[in-house]
C-alpha cells in the first residue's frame, strides 16, 4: 500500500471516530443492577473522579451514602452529617424554678454531636402532660461533645422543681434533629 492511500484510509479512519464520538457524546451512561446487563452496562460501584452534575432527577433504590461534605442550593450551608435521633433527657435541676421562669436540662451520649452542631428539639408526642407544665424553648450543642442542652420554662404557675413535678415526663424521648 502505498503511503497516499495509508493517509487516506488513517484519514477515514479518523473521520469515523470522531463522527462517532460527536454522535455519542450526549448519550447517558445507563448503570444497571447484576443479572440484568443485557440492557444496561453492568457496573459494581460507579466511581467519580470529579465533579458530578446531575440535570434532571437523580434517584436511589437504596441507601445513598456521602463521605464527604455537602451543600444542597446556591445558598446552602455546607454539611457534613445530619443525624434524626431521640434522647432521654436528665434534668439535674434541684431548686425551684419560679413560674415563667428558666432552666436547663440536658441529653448526653449524642453520638456526633459536636460544639460546632445545630441542634432542634421537640418534646416527644407521649410527653403531653409536660407540655401544660413546662415547655421547651430552645436548644444547643453543649460544649461537651455528645452532649445537647434544652432550655425549659416553667408553666406551673407556682415555683416547681422540675425532677420532681415530672419526673417521669423528662424520661420520655425528645426528638432531636443535628447538622453539622
Amino acid at each position: 500500500m502505498t503511503n497516499n492511500k495509508k493517509l487516506v484510509s488513517l484519514g477515514i479512519f479518523l473521520c469515523i471516530l470522531l463522527g462517532a464520538v460527536y454522535l455519542f457524546k450526549d448519550s447517558p451512561i445507563q448503570v444497571g443492577v447484576a443479572g440484568d446487563c443485557e440492557n444496561y452496562t453492568c457496573f459494581t460501584t460507579l466511581r467519580v473522579l470529579e465533579d458530578l452534575q446531575v440535570d434532571s432527577t437523580f434517584g436511589s433504590a437504596g441507601a445513598f451514602s456521602l463521605s464527604g461534605t455537602f451543600q444542597l442550593g446556591a445558598n446552602g450551608s455546607v454539611q457534613s452529617q445530619q443525624i434524626a435521633t431521640t434522647c432521654h433527657p436528665t434534668v439535674g435541676v434541684s431548686a425551684s424554678v419560679a413560674a415563667t421562669s428558666t432552666a436547663y436540662i440536658s441529653c448526653v451520649g449524642v453520638t456526633g454531636v459536636t460544639s460546632a452542631s445545630q441542634v432542634i428539639a421537640q418534646f416527644s408526642t407521649s410527653t403531653n402532660a409536660i407540655g401544660a407544665r413546662w415547655a421547651l424553648l430552645g436548644s444547643k450543642a453543649s460544649s461537651t461533645a455528645g452532649a445537647v442542652d434544652l432550655k425549659i420554662m416553667n408553666l406551673t404557675g407556682t415555683a416547681a422543681v422540675p425532677e420532681a413535678a415530672s419526673a417521669a415526663a423528662f424520661s420520655s424521648s425528645t426528638k432531636l434533629w443535628v447538622v453539622n
